[in-house]
């Protein structure tokens, strides 16, 4: 194996090629938006099961039935290190983002950059009704809401409870 999330490996909680403790134990996501669908699906599910009301026993998510975990809701020191008051919480970006393409995704949002770099008479091209219109982006201005620019050490909101079925 190797340090990398989404890779062949024994005696993981969610499927055969992935392992937790690997993956949210990094200072971002990435390695975890590297991984299929189904894990993220198998996460998201465990998440909501930690989460879940205990009296409901279960719910139905995406045609998912899952049963309500309960060792999170009863356990005050596992929620002491894993749920914070957001008054509290350094807000940083969750991946490392090289280049990016954007998408001009409204009339409004290409209408008011074409008036920046056009003026108010040529804002809208005319190639924006027909076909979508992209545009590189610089990773340096792209930070999380309500923060500066200073980033967490680690990713690891999720709580030991998520892994607690590892071993």
């Amino acid at each position: 194996t190797t340090t990398k999330g989404c890779v062949e490996t024994k005696n993981t909680i969610l499927t055969n090629n992935f392992h937790p403790r690997i993956v949210f134990s990094k200072s971002t996501l990435n390695d975890f938006m590297s991984c299929d669908k189904q894990i993220w699906v198998a996460v998201r599910n465990r998440l909501i099961s930690l989460f879940l009301d205990s009296k409901s026993n279960s719910n139905n998510h995406g045609g998912n039935i899952i049963q309500a975990d309960n060792r999170l809701q009863q356990n005050p020191t596992l929620q002491s290190q894993c749920m914070h008051p957001l008054s509290t919480t350094l807000y940083h970006l969750p991946a490392t983002i090289g280049d990016y393409t954007d998408f001009y995704s409204s009339r409004e949002h290409a209408t008011n950059v074409g008036i920046m770099f056009r003026g108010r008479e040529n804002a809208l091209q005319p190639n924006w009704l027909h076909l979508p219109v992209g545009y590189h982006g610089r990773s340096s201005s792209v930070f999380p809401s309500l923060a500066s620019s200073s980033s967490s050490s680690s990713t690891s909101l999720l709580c030991n409870a998520m892994m607690e079925n590892d071993t």
